[in-house]
């Protein structure tokens, strides 16, 4: 039988989503037999041979890990540049509604970078894009345009998490649910599909 742990600094699981989701997730795991340690991290520098130290000093052996901490803003080369004072506190730069960097009308921004108050999610830096795209547009038809399109942030955190082959957790705006049938919008391909679909490409 296989062991699993999970280790998270967070006080709960996913916990970028509500807290509905992570208690499903929880539960789904726990069916699973797998071990959930909270506000902990592993050392990676302090493993030896297949024992692995946490920050609280717990030992878990482990013949394969996966290191899963996300990564931190590609914003070092701001930091020197020009526009190093429309970073916000947290590295983010300050955009308008038109996704465009305060005070300056001809420069835009979409993504991560963005100081925008959402999940930070490739959907979304969809929507940022097409934002932008629509504006750089009106500004090419009128420097002078002073109705640009404007974003309109997700207020609610919205997420699919894949749980495994046919399995995911999902939270709507309406409703937060587990199973086969968010497994089946997301898992399938992990919305592999639809990128290559939308950029034209053949899948």
């Amino acid at each position: 039988m296989v062991k699993v742990t999970i280790v998270t600094s967070s006080s709960r699981l996913l916990e970028f989503l509500g807290p509905k989701a992570g208690a499903k997730a929880l539960k789904w795991l726990k069916k699973k037999k797998v071990e959930v340690l909270y506000n902990d991290k592993v050392d990676p520098d302090a493993k030896v041979g297949n024992i692995y130290t946490t920050r609280s000093g717990k030992k878990i052996e482990a013949e394969l890990h996966f290191w899963c901490v996300g990564k931190k803003l590609g914003n070092d080369w701001l930091k020197n540049s020009e526009f190093k004072g429309w970073l916000d506190n947290t590295g983010h730069l300050r955009v308008d509604k038109s996704m465009r960097l305060v005070d300056i009308p001809n420069v835009f921004c979409a993504g991560d970078m963005t100081d925008i108050k959402e999940i930070k999610q490739g959907f979304l830096a969809s929507k940022h894009a097409n934002v932008v795209a629509e504006n750089i547009k009106e500004l090419m038809k009128d420097p002078n345009c002073k109705k640009l399109s404007e974003y309109q942030r997700l207020e609610e955190p919205f997420g699919l998490v894949t749980l495994g082959r046919s399995i995911a957790v999902a939270q709507f705006p309406c409703c937060t649910c587990i199973g086969c049938l968010p497994g089946m919008m997301k898992s399938k391909d992990l919305f592999v599909g639809n990128a290559r679909q939308s950029l034209g490409l053949p899948y």
